[in-house]
């Protein structure tokens, strides 16, 4: 008896063991408990005794964003003779509002299986004299007045940051077409190793163009409501806008790795004589959006007006007045001045038919001074007249609206008479081919001695006529085409992430569609699953940056995209129904069944109405 006992626990334990086995254990942690918004820190999942290596997905939550990562990691151990493994996967991340928030948990798939990490809890201070937690160091632009920046009267904060970022525009009112200056300055009391920028920001509605900085950016001190900073400026760019209404030029985001002092403990050999107080820390700053009012130009437009904003100036000019028949002459178009020369063209010559006119060679000169495009663009034309007598090249004109004088202005040229004079009977007319003289001379020429062919003898069948040879030939050149641009293609979509994310944005959707039908009736993860699909769909299909990944403005990209008003809002609606799902289980009534089929089928719909 007490050997059948015995047995019967050791095979209890044994399928205890193999149970546990089959469900790895999956942690989620941070390497801090709060953080000030815009600090770094460090957000790691751990995988223990995974038979293989898992996928770890960084959770979609808008109040954190990665800023590193993801950086794998394994380590093994044997402890009393039983050998463990760990895989994990760490990122370092961004906070970006204030308050007590969670990190949901992350996605882990191993085998083709789906599990959950622990969600993270983390609290996240706002930075010193920051009114709201929302973005770190968003201070708030100088007030404007008359178009321009006042730096004049500011009211002394309690407490100011010790770092942040501003986006100072040169005017907040302009019209289509007429140049915006955004100064990006630093403004610290911290020393600052290093900084990088990724990308300009999104300006929907703006053409942008930076302006080249030649040399370091250099500290000067600068009082800020009552406070002593050292600024720099870290960029410039110049925004065009390309259609009227209130625009915005969103937060553009700087990494910066800066100098903070270290918690101390208080041990007899934390001796700062030997020990460095200070270490290197990774920030995130965001300066404000900038908001920008744009009017079409005064009606009503000249009728010949084609979008030229600035101050410009139309010369034109010919080699020579006086030319023959059939001699060809240059005539030279340059529009110089300051304003939108990118966008510009210049205004097309009109002649008379009997004047052969060929393509014209451009040159352009353009260059940033001053915050604004200086230089000119000409055309050189190869006029060819083909008809004796005087004519004149009237006046070319170009309508422009000056942003300064705030009026419609035209630049013309000066009529040009240009001389044709007749070929002299004496004077031989040259054209193409040859004379008939040098066609008489051919027969003399060493190249025509013979005259008369030997006649060729065939020696072989004709391989053309094989059909093995056409199908070679046919299949060899279907091969190495279907090559071409099967490798054109795979190198296209690996140096294009926007490409790679919309072809692969539908065969995603389906995949957390069917762990959303595994889960079955644990209606939580059919949520999440569900959620992940609608949500990852859309933004790797409009290629949207992780912070867009949220209801409004995912309902708000998808209706710039399509007509279908009914869509739009019935997408609006299923995402509200899979958050209040997923965050107040019980609060939707709707079988999972139904809000797969509804789900699958918005995806398709979206897959036919997106392109």
């Amino acid at each position: 008896m007490r050997t059948l006992a015995l047995i019967l626990f050791l095979a209890i334990s044994a399928c205890t063991t193999v149970v546990r086995a089959q469900q790895p254990e999956i942690i989620a942690s941070c390497d801090v408990r709060n953080v000030y918004v815009g600090d770094t820190f460090t957000y790691k999942v751990e995988v223990i005794d995974a038979s293989t290596t898992p996928t770890i997905h960084f959770p979609s939550t808008r109040n954190f964003s990665i800023v590193n990562g993801p950086m794998q990691s394994s380590r093994y151990s044997i402890n009393n003779g039983v050998q463990s493994s760990t895989r994990g996967v760490s990122y370092v991340v961004v906070a970006l509002e204030a308050g007590k928030l969670t990190i949901p948990p992350a996605q882990v798939i191993i085998k083709n299986k789906s599990y959950q990490s622990n969600a993270v809890s983390i609290e996240v201070l706002p930075q010193p004299g920051s009114t709201t937690g929302a973005q770190s160091a968003q201070s708030k632009s100088p007030t404007q007045k008359n178009n321009r920046p006042d730096q004049s009267s500011r009211t002394p904060q309690k407490a100011s940051p010790e770092l942040m970022v501003r986006a100072e525009p040169n005017v907040t009112h302009v019209v289509v077409g007429e140049p915006v200056t955004i100064t990006y300055k630093l403004f610290t009391q911290v020393r600052v190793y290093n900084y990088g920028i990724d990308k300009l920001p999104d300006a929907v509605g703006f053409w942008a163009e930076e302006i080249e900085q030649k040399t370091q950016p250099q500290l000067k001190p600068e009082i800020v409501e009552g406070v002593n900073y050292q600024s720099a400026v870290l960029k410039e760019v110049v925004y065009y806008p390309t259609r009227s209404g209130e625009l915005t030029i969103e937060p553009l985001r700087i990494n910066f790795e800066v100098q903070t002092r270290k918690q101390r403990t208080n041990n007899f050999f934390n001796d700062p004589f030997f020990d460095d107080v200070f270490a290197r820390t990774q920030k995130v700053l965001f300066t404000d959006a900038v908001k920008l009012r744009v009017d079409d130009v005064p009606k009503p437009t000249p009728a010949n007006y084609t979008g030229a904003v600035g101050q410009f100036q139309l010369a034109a000019r010919l080699d020579t007045n006086v030319v023959s028949v059939n001699d060809a002459v240059g005539f030279n178009l340059t529009l110089q001045g300051t304003g939108n020369f990118k966008t510009l063209n210049l205004p097309e010559l009109k002649l008379p038919d009997d004047i052969d006119m060929f393509k014209p060679e451009k040159e352009e000169k353009i260059n940033l001074v001053n915050a604004a495009y200086r230089g000119y663009k000409r055309m050189t034309y190869l006029l060819v007249p083909r008809k004796a007598g005087d004519i004149i090249i009237p006046p070319i004109e170009l309508v422009y609206y000056d942003s300064q004088q705030k009026r419609y202005r035209t630049t013309k040229t000066v009529p040009i008479q240009l001389i044709i004079q007749p070929v002299s009977s004496d004077q031989p007319l040259v054209t193409s081919g040859y004379t008939r003289k040098e066609v008489a001379l051919m027969n003399r020429d060493l190249r025509f001695i013979k005259l008369q062919s030997d006649p060729f003898v065939r020696i072989g069948g004709n391989i053309l006529h094989k059909s093995w040879y056409w199908l070679v030939f046919v299949a060899g050149t279907i091969f190495i085409i279907g090559t071409v641009f099967y490798e054109q293609r795979e190198n296209k979509i690996e140096t294009n992430q926007a490409l790679s994310r919309r072809l692969k944005a539908f065969r995603n959707a389906q995949q957390l569609i069917k762990l959303a039908t595994k889960a079955g009736s644990d209606e939580k993860q059919v949520y999440f699953y569900l959620s992940q699909a609608l949500v990852g769909y859309i933004g790797d299909s409009l290629n949207l940056p992780e912070k867009s990944l949220v209801t409004e403005a995912l309902a708000e990209a998808v209706k710039m995209r399509t007509n279908n008003e009914k869509l739009v809002n019935e997408l609006h609606a299923l995402l509200i129904r899979l958050d209040r799902g997923r965050f107040a289980p019980g609060a939707d009534e709707s079988s999972t069944p139904d809000l797969i089929r509804h789900a699958t089928h918005t995806i398709q719909q979206l897959s036919r109405e997106i392109k």
